[in-house]
């Protein structure tokens, strides 16, 4: 009876310790919440500097509500967008085509809104304070950079992407094949300003400063893809067909190349005087591969990757729902993810936020690196989930979340 108590002892200890409110854990973990605000009613207008938006979108009213965050967790101002009522300076009234809440894109500061009634059609521009500045029609599908200073446009059909000043005055064009995935960066202190990865094997990385671009060419399809812009490696999943015996053997690799950086090609650039030229100047390269790392399986669809300090991490689906294998280099270790049992891998993103792989479903934040599932967290009335380089900003209804890792 006595080892039965102690057992049950035993028992109850590690399911007491396991339920633990993550909030009061937090601070022995390297993500730590840095900024929290609650919903009010009235909120006035204030000229502090914005650090984030905290995004809310009301079916109901066909509305978004934004309220523009300081770093330290205040609101600076709210505002419903679109507005009941739009008129041009001449006092025309705008008439909207669509009655859904379409679609929002902005940069992370809230300096401009660009709102879309309905993909494809039309545009509308709002500055900082919610004003009706502009419309036209656009049917391309737009997304800002995070720190805003450049805006994506992306073709319906993609096969081309342009990129725009804020204002949307076009500079640069990239045509191809059909593209599947696209990178902007967040702080672009150094490295590429964006990345588009097309279906044929071509990784292009974009200097939109200073005008030029270079296509990565990658043997294999590529399937799930991931671009460190400020380090200049791709990494990802890579489909391989060979014949062994003559048989023809299709198996899947986790790759990591060398960096190609902007300054790789600084001598070309001013040979060719491109900073005096008004399109984008391109040049072509070859992938070299740090490693190349066999899989075990074969997956016939893209699973979800990312890369952090020389690491590369994928979700991949197991019989008891979902996992994260991360290839360090010298081993590849996998790590079950237990609380997203109710998540299909489609449902899944996986991220990077400072050297820490962050996945995340519709309601839920986990937290990894090769050492195991160290922090995860389930959020109620979830809206969305934005990552940028340093942080990753939780939208629900009444509330928004900023979390970073600390040192």
């Amino acid at each position: 009876m006595r080892q039965l108590f102690y057992i049950f002892a035993v028992v109850l200890l590690v399911l007491v310790f396991w339920h633990i409110p993550l909030s009061s854990t937090v601070a022995s973990f390297p993500l730590h919440e840095v900024y929290a605000f609650n919903a009010q009613e009235s909120i006035e207008d204030k000229d502090q500097k914005v650090e984030f938006v905290w995004h809310r979108q009301n079916n109901d009213l066909n509305r978004h509500t934004l309220t523009l965050i300081d770093k330290s967790g205040n609101a600076v101002r709210t505002l419903v967008l679109p507005p009941e009522k739009l008129k041009r300076d001449t006092g025309e009234e705008v008439k909207i085509s669509s009655t859904a809440a379409g679609y929002l894109t902005y940069p992370e500061n809230g300096e401009y809104f660009i709102w879309f009634p309905q993909l494809g059609s039309s545009i509308l521009y709002f500055d900082s304070r919610g004003r009706f500045i502009w419309d036209r029609a656009e049917s391309r599908y737009l997304q800002a950079f995070p720190d805003g200073k450049f805006v994506m446009a992306a073709a319906g059909d993609h096969s081309r992407v342009d990129f725009l000043t804020p204002n949307l005055d076009s500079l640069f064009t990239a045509e191809g094949l059909i593209f599947t995935q696209y990178f902007l960066q967040d702080a672009p202190e150094r490295g590429w300003h964006a990345a588009v990865v097309f279906i044929n094997g071509v990784v292009q990385l974009f200097d939109l400063k200073n005008k030029f671009s270079v296509k990565v060419k990658l043997p294999g399809l590529l399937k799930g893809t991931d671009v460190d812009l400020q380090n200049g490696t791709i990494a990802g999943q890579m489909e391989e067909k060979s014949t062994i015996e003559n048989n023809l053997v299709i198996r899947d690799i986790v790759y990591l190349t060398e960096p190609v950086l902007p300054e790789d090609f600084k001598s070309a650039l001013d040979n060719e005087s491109v900073k005096e030229k008004p399109t984008l100047s391109n040049f072509e390269t070859v992938a070299v591969f740090q490693r190349q790392t066999n899989l075990p399986e074969f997956y016939p669809y893209s699973l979800p990757v990312a890369q952090s300090n020389g690491q590369v991490a994928f979700l991949v689906p197991t019989q008891d729902g979902v996992a994260i294998k991360i290839d360090n280099g010298t081993e590849l270790r996998q790590f079950s993810l237990s609380m997203f049992t109710e998540a299909s891998i489609e449902s899944l993103r996986l991220s990077v936020i400072n050297d820490h792989f962050l996945i995340f479903a519709p309601d839920l934040l986990a937290v990894a690196s090769d050492s195991g599932i160290y922090w995860f967290k389930k959020f109620r009335d979830l809206q969305n989930i934005q990552v940028s380089q340093n942080r990753v900003i939780v939208n629900s209804e009444r509330a928004v979340y900023a979390y970073s890792v600390g040192q």
